[in-house]
């Protein structure tokens, strides 16, 4: 039996809070404080991974398969250990996601496979979380996944 969920908080107790979007931004995706400003924005996880894994949440104004805007108030929540969370992902090397997989930022907003083939130059091969559930990737489409925070 397949369960659909249209939140991206599964399970756990997660920290929530909100900024400024200073892109366009998902829910699901991995999120970073904007370092170059002295207000509270937000962007895509970029650069050096932050062991702090920071993930957008829906809002009344923008559902689960929803975008916000540069300028939004973007939603978002900094999960526990254990939390279970959707997070969006972009394909592995092989195509396919198995239950078990260890995850990392891939620098985009995205979690990837812990492969060296496709964890970009300057992240340190930090896991994040735990793949809950298998996925088969279409070419260029990013999905979400339940995974386990780590």
């Amino acid at each position: 039996m397949t369960t659909t969920y249209r939140t991206i908080v599964i399970k756990g107790d997660p920290i929530q809070k909100e900024a400024l979007c200073a892109a366009t931004l998902q829910p699901g995706m991995l999120v970073q404080p904007l370092a170059a400003s002295a207000t509270n924005n937000i962007e895509v996880l970029a650069g050096t991974v932050d062991p702090t894994m920071r993930i957008v949440v829906e809002s009344m104004d923008t559902p689960f398969d929803g975008t916000y805007a540069i300028g939004d108030t973007v939603p978002y929540v900094i999960p526990g250990a254990g939390d279970e969370v959707f997070a969006r992902s972009t394909a592995p090397a092989d195509g396919t996601l198995a239950v078990g997989d260890l995850l990392t930022s891939k620098g985009d907003g995205h979690l990837v496979g812990l492969d060296a083939a496709v964890t970009p130059a300057g992240y340190g091969g930090e896991a994040l979380a735990v793949a809950l559930e298998a996925k088969l990737y279409s070419a260029g489409v990013n999905v979400l996944v339940r995974v386990e925070v780590l």
